[in-house]
């Protein structure tokens, strides 16, 4: 019985699988040549008659779109031996998988299992020790790790003997790909609001503008409004890619600068990024003060006779006179 056996199991026991979790590394990863490599908290999974298999990393090749996954498979004692055993994903299409190592095929059913994957004859003469064995599988994509994603088929059995070994084989839930569907990415239009106090259509660091209505149209009939901040900014957020327009509510007094077009509104194309710098720019109209008014006083001269009658066309214009008291 080796170390793994007296640390981790009592080999005596009957066959059944336990899973046992071991706290790793945290999350580290190593970007460089295109390369991505996640270790992540490895999950380890045994049986307790003879094998352990421990989730290494997921390698990520962003040039080719595709994700290495790798598994250390560790001997708790030394009978019976490993006849094989299959990687058995998510997915059920055996095109995704690139390569693997050592040398595997893909079987649609496993003849002593029933299982789909990758499988991994081992052939007599295949030597274990404590620092157990690696295997990996390419596929293509790059999906998330699902701690759930995978099952390891460990088959016992003479080594060699691969599709009736007459030892009973164990499933191992292990960590790997993830076939759910990743969210829709989302992404922002945003921007900000600016007193043109020059009139020139651009913002020339001058003072923002607070609590003015930014409106928001684009696809499937959305329609939203937000208000700018107190240093004038302002952000729509959670939008998919699309077409989308951008305008402001005009305030009384106030005349827009910027855009000068589109009727004062933006066209923003968003395509798989986030969209800054819709500005919109308005100066406030002076308003003309009008001239103070006492009111008006009409004068004219007129010819009253000996009765004290105002005589018919008697009035004189053109005629110059001086008012005071007032």
């Amino acid at each position: 019985m080796n170390i793994f056996s007296t640390r981790i199991f009592n080999s005596k026991q009957s066959y059944y699988s336990k899973k046992a979790l071991i706290s790793m590394l945290a999350a580290i990863f190593v970007v460089g040549f295109g390369f991505s490599i996640l270790s992540v908290p490895s999950q380890v999974l045994a049986v307790d008659s003879n094998y352990v298999v421990l989730f290494n990393n997921r390698t990520l090749d962003h040039q080719n779109n595709t994700s290495t996954w790798s598994y250390t498979v560790y001997e708790i004692h030394e009978d019976p031996d490993l006849s094989h055993w299959v990687w058995e994903p998510c997915f059920s299409e055996g095109e995704r998988v690139v390569s693997t190592t050592p040398e595997a095929q893909w079987v649609d059913s496993d003849g002593s299992t029933g299982h789909y994957g990758v499988k991994w004859n081992i052939e007599g003469g295949f030597e274990w020790d404590v620092s157990g064995v690696t295997f990996t599988v390419t596929i293509t994509g790059q999906p998330a790790v699902d701690y759930n994603g995978a099952v390891a088929v460990i088959k016992t059995g003479q080594a060699g003997d691969h599709d009736h070994g007459n030892q009973p084989h164990f499933d191992l839930i292990i960590p790997g790909p993830s076939c759910q569907e990743p969210p829709e990415p989302t992404y922002t239009i945003s921007g900000m609001k600016f007193n043109d106090e020059n009139e020139n259509s651009v913002n020339d660091e001058e003072p923002s503008l607070e609590g003015w209505t930014i409106t928001l149209e684009g696809p499937d009939q959305l329609n939203d409004f937000t208000a700018t901040n107190e240093e004038g900014d302002y952000n729509f957020s959670n939008l998919s890619s699309g077409s989308y327009t951008v305008c402001e509510i005009q305030q009384e007094d106030w005349e827009q600068t910027y855009p000068a077009d589109n009727d004062g509104c933006h066209t923003v194309e968003i395509e798989n990024e986030d969209v800054d710098g819709i500005d919109f720019g308005n100066y406030q109209v002076p308003i003309e003060e009008e001239p103070e008014t006492l009111g008006s006083i009409t004068v004219c001269k007129i010819i009253i006779d000996s009765e004290g009658n105002i005589v018919d066309g008697s009035e004189l214009f053109g005629a110059e006179f001086n008012i005071s008291g007032f």
